[in-house]
């Protein structure tokens, strides 16, 4: 297996990449504070990341409290193509995409683009 590809490589990328969450879901902003988008990624890497909405904007949450608004699950080797724009056509990747709340909030995550890409 491609050396790359182990956790201890890719864990500090996704964690790069979702700095840009925040900045994602700016456009969602009609909510109460500590309203909670939470994403997590599956696979060899399984790790969660949650934003709440305070006040003005979305922050990065320290624990989990109160209610999930929007939860979103994809595979991690499905997020690195959909991060990196490896395939520009993201919408293939719908069905990998599991969303228990708001869809659209969900699907927003398909138009993550990092550094990398």
């Amino acid at each position: 297996k491609p050396i790359l590809l182990n956790t201890e490589y890719t864990e500090p990328l996704y964690d790069t990449f979702m700095i840009a969450l925040p900045h994602l879901f700016r456009e969602f902003s009609d909510f109460e504070n500590n309203t909670k988008i939470k994403i997590s990624l599956t696979g060899k890497l399984n790790k969660s990341w949650v934003i709440e909405w305070k006040t003005d904007k979305w922050i990065f949450a320290d624990s989990i409290n109160s209610k999930i608004y929007t939860s979103i699950e994809l595979p991690d080797d499905i997020a690195w193509i959909i991060f990196t724009n490896t395939d520009r056509e993201k919408d293939k990747y719908t069905t990998n995409i599991k969303i228990n709340g708001d869809k659209s909030v969900g699907l927003k995550l398909l138009e993550l683009v990092t550094v990398m890409s």
